[in-house]
């Protein structure tokens, strides 16, 4: 009964992970969708601009940060820009909540930790 409950668990968990997944702005995610998923590609990197000009812009960022979440909530990387600015912003819970999504989305910021 024990292995069958292993299996179980190991199954469930494999399972879990193959249906989270990082969902990338291209059109191939999105039919159908092509002048939304514009605005929000736009809207993501006008977020990167104003984060690459450091803290005092962070707030502007995260404006259009959370433009492009409201149309691609999946995106990992996207995630993480949200839980960066929070966790700079001394806003710790809202820093947890995107840096666990973006952890689930991705693997790759499974090594940033748990804010």
């Amino acid at each position: 009964m024990r292995n069958l409950s292993l299996f179980f668990s190991f199954w469930i968990g494999i399972t879990f992970l193959s249906i989270a997944q990082s969902v990338t702005f291209d059109p191939i995610n999105f039919p159908g969708k092509e002048a939304e998923l514009g605005q929000a590609i736009d809207a993501y990197e006008k977020g990167d601009r104003y984060y690459e000009r450091g803290p005092h812009h962070f707030e502007k960022a995260l404006d259009f940060y959370m433009q492009a979440h409201r149309f691609n909530p999946e995106n990992g990387r996207l995630n993480f820009q949200i839980a960066s600015i929070h966790e700079d912003m001394s806003r710790p819970d809202s820093a947890a909540h995107y840096m666990e999504r973006a952890m689930v989305l991705d693997p790759q910021y499974k090594s940033f930790g748990v804010y």
